[in-house]
């Protein structure tokens, strides 16, 4: 669950139904059609710029989103395509080494959309016109947009992004669909040659012939099935060790050190550019190797399962390079070192129960002023632990317990995620970050009693101490992990943090009970109370006292209203009785509605996500803007989810007319999607002050209007004590 700030008012709450929203407009897109031109077949698909370089999947990568690149043509599968007639003058184009899709990402209309392979789906997005336009050569025309695939600057090299573009033409959207054959089996790869026991059981790690500082790596030390094994350079954690134990019959099985899982051709693939990852040992062949010794000393790892070598993926020594499984070539990109470690792990210390359990601030000997903290109140996984001066934040408040067998274990209260040694690494100065909680002695620690007052803490993996790198009370100051050696900088204070509400309930009865339920579901919820000095019938008086301020739809009736004289284009006001409802923060402190009282004068940078913001928009008529509105939020610190739903509050998803679009009467368009000044008592009023603003303010684009509106939102709600919904929607 996404982890949220929230403040608390006295006098407020949001009357949801007192805003007038509009209803959503239908909308349709025009198709683009074609015809059948070429048949079915496999493909590849070479570009008129230069026929040397053909459409490929950068990194023969098998996963959803991988980019489409140009590149110039080797016999591999992924420059090779299915290409099916659909039957409505569409094809499908399917890369055959992944059996995936090619694609317009996000089904975008826009200029310059990415191009990339997914998952089939059956959408637009993954349907083409294949056009004729002569010479042997066609055009790809996406049914979802009506754009072409386009080279990027038209330039032939490898790696040149392939995108969508207005047709213009011109040789860079032009190609040849070279055929290769009928639907061709998949490939069964080389004979696998027989292997022999060539090296003794034990635990290795795993070097490179192109350069030994650069090991086989299990990707972000991950425990996950699937994780990715890549080259990286050694640093001794237990991720870049591997437990070979011969098998009989010349094979093998490989087995990651800090996971325990075994070494894996993904999917038994027979492709060249097969992908190697780690995954839950099951005895299949894709998990059972030979390794051949070479005459210079090295070691070549060949798959049962395909008879194809582990290979350094381009023959890159750096960080990240992937690791693939190719024919054989005798090039030292399929040649390993393998050098036998000594298990040398320290004996496990024991502890016992020294502290309850209980919700503490962590705070140094070295200056009790400084805390453990969780850099940037991230909730990610890998999130740094460093010192930090105390503040009272959640993430400086961490829940301890006792597991019962001598260890605890530290949740940071913000993100529900363990304190954890990184990699479980036994290495002097190993990281501490924060993890998914899994049970593992990389987050299990011995909290010892110092008998002065204050705590070591010792952890189950390694025997090491947390300890404040070189003594430094600053914030940011690294935690690191460090042999005991009885100095302030491994001695902590555990200060129990109170986790109730501090709240005069003869004054404001009702409250503690509400919000004490809230915090022990949501310990990561962060309540803060605001005490603005009003009483709350003067609070409600006030709002009464001007009728069209609060409003309710004509299908009110009763108690809800006051009269049936109507205001702003046809609604109701809210009688007092109705006003003092909502307006009573205690009627809306559960799950559902306390999200009413969140602060959106933060831009939180683990949530508000530019993915999520495109999610949130797509199909509406702000599909297109998702980046700006994002840039915009980032450089105000504003909550962009608050700006998109008070967006579509004033418009609907999809307005067929109003004031986010209203033509000037000099020439040109005008935007005022937020309805600044949009004020008045009859519709054309209403349109004709939105107009005046948005023309005085300049906003002759939608990126403008958007722009402008999110900094005038900020400029005179959100930094003038209106930063909650509840405090927009109430004048308190």
């Amino acid at each position: 669950m996404k982890k949220f700030k929230i403040s608390v008012l006295i006098i407020a709450v949001l009357l949801m139904g007192l805003f007038n929203t509009h209803s959503d407009a239908a909308i349709s897109n025009s198709k683009t059609s074609g015809q059948q031109t070429i048949s079915d077949g496999i493909y590849i698909i070479r570009s008129k710029i230069n026929n040397k370089y053909v459409l490929d999947v950068n990194g023969a990568s098998i996963y959803n989103g991988a980019n489409v690149q140009l590149y110039e043509y080797t016999d591999v599968p992924q420059k090779k395509y299915k290409v099916t007639y659909l039957g409505d003058g569409t094809y499908s184009i399917i890369a055959t080494h992944s059996n995936k899709a090619i694609d317009v990402k996000d089904a975008s209309k826009s200029k310059g959309a990415n191009v990339q392979q997914w998952e089939w789906n059956e959408t637009d997005a993954q349907r083409w016109i294949i056009k004729d336009v002569g010479n042997g050569y066609y055009s790809i025309i996406s049914k979802c947009n009506g754009l072409y695939v386009d080279v990027l600057d038209a330039k032939a090299q490898n790696y040149q992004n392939i995108q969508m573009c207005d047709g213009n033409g011109l040789d860079a959207q032009k190609f040849k669909f070279e055929k290769i054959g009928e639907n061709p089996s998949t490939p069964t790869g080389p004979s696998v040659p027989v292997g022999t026991q060539s090296v003794e059981d034990g635990k290795y790690i795993i070097r490179s012939a192109i350069n030994s500082n650069y090991v086989l790596d299990v990707a972000n030390a991950s425990t996950a099935n699937g994780a990715n094994i890549q080259l990286y350079q050694y640093n001794g954690t237990a991720a870049q060790q591997f437990n070979i134990q011969y098998l009989g019959d010349g094979l093998y099985k490989i087995l990651a050190s800090h996971s325990n899982k075994s070494i894996d051709v993904k999917d038994a693939s027979k492709n060249i550019g097969a992908n190697v990852q780690q995954c839950e040992q099951n005895k299949e062949d894709a998990q059972k190797w030979i390794i051949q010794k070479n005459n210079d000393g090295t070691y070549s790892i060949i798959s049962k399962c395909n008879g194809l070598y582990v290979d350094v993926h381009n023959a890159v020594a750096a960080n990240g390079t992937n690791i693939q499984m190719c024919n054989s070539n005798g090039l030292n990109a399929q040649k390993f070192k393998l050098e036998k470690v000594k298990d040398n792990n320290p004996e496990e210390p024991v502890g016992k129960k020294t502290i309850e359990d209980g919700q503490y601030a962590i705070k140094s000997a070295l200056n009790s002023n400084y805390a453990l903290d969780v850099a940037n109140k991230s909730t990610a996984n890998g999130a740094n632990v460093q010192l930090y001066k105390y503040n009272g934040s959640k993430n400086q408040q961490f829940n301890v317990s006792y597991l019962g067998n001598g260890y605890y274990k530290i949740i940071a209260v913000h993100s529900n995620k363990s304190i954890d040694v990184k990699d479980a690494s036994q290495v002097k100065g190993a990281n501490v970050q924060q993890y998914q909680s899994n049970n593992s002695k990389e987050q299990q620690w011995i909290i010892t009693d110092n008998k002065d007052g204050t705590y070591s803490i010792i952890s189950r993996c390694n025997g090491l101490y947390v300890d404040v790198y070189n003594a430094s009370v600053a914030n940011g100051t690294n935690i690191q992990m460090c042999d005991g050696n009885g100095l302030n900088a491994q001695k902590f204070k555990f200060e129990k943090v109170e986790t109730t509400i501090n709240i005069d309930t003869a004054k404001y009865p009702g409250y503690k009970e509400r919000i004490e339920k809230l915090m022990k579901e949501h310990p990561s919820w962060n309540f803060q109370l605001l005490y603005t000095g009003l009483k709350f019938s003067d609070a409600v008086s006030g709002e009464f006292s001007v009728r069209k301020r609060n409003l309710v739809p004509t299908s009110y009736s009763g108690e809800w209203i006051a009269g049936t004289e109507l205001y702003d284009t046809g609604w109701y006001a809210a009688s007092e009785k109705a006003i003092a409802y909502y307006m009573d923060p205690r009627n809306f402190i559960d799950e559902t509605n306390i999200f009413q009282f969140q602060d959106v004068n933060e831009y939180i940078s683990d949530i508000c996500t530019l993915d999520s913001i495109k999610s949130n928009v797509n199909g509406s008529f702000l599909e297109d803007y998702a980046t700006d509105i994002n840039t915009a939020c980032k450089n105000t610190n504003v909550n962009p989810y608050y700006i998109i739903a008070r967006l579509f509050q004033e418009n609907g998803r999809n307005p067929s007319n109003g004031t986010a679009k209203m033509n000037g009467g000099d020439g040109k368009y005008y935007y005022n999607p937020f309805n600044i000044g949009a004020t008045g008592d009859s519709t054309s009023e209403v349109y004709n002050n939105a107009l005046a603003t948005a023309k005085s303010k300049g906003w002759d684009t939608m990126v403008k209007a958007l722009e402008g509106g999110i900094y005038f939102c900020k400029d005179n709600w959100l930094e003038n004590y209106q930063n909650t919904l509840y405090q927009n929607r109430f004048d308190i």
